[in-house]
């Protein structure tokens, strides 16, 4: 499994994914035979997963990714002149 999730993006996964797992746990406990706080508590840990792990089957199948480009970044800083920075051309 090849990351395809960002460092933002994950945090985002994992943050949401509690809180959705968390009011679904909660409905769970004051309401035990409803489907709902079922099945946001199931799509709320996938997230968890897919945040921890950084890796999306959806993002895979599109061939997209949420990763930055940092090294790329980086080279072009060290590449760059201070004047070329401040003052771009393009």
């Amino acid at each position: 499994m090849k990351k395809n999730v960002g460092t933002f993006d994950a945090t985002m996964r994992i943050m949401w994914g509690l809180l959705g797992l968390s009011w679904g746990i909660s409905r769970m406990v004051r309401y035990p035979s409803r489907t709902t706080p079922f099945l946001v508590s199931i799509i709320s840990a996938m997230k968890v997963a897919e945040g921890v792990t950084r890796w999306c089957p959806m993002l895979q199948m599109f061939g997209l990714t949420t990763i930055e480009k940092a090294i790329d970044i980086k080279s072009k800083i060290k590449k760059a002149s201070v004047k070329q920075i401040i003052y771009p051309t393009e």
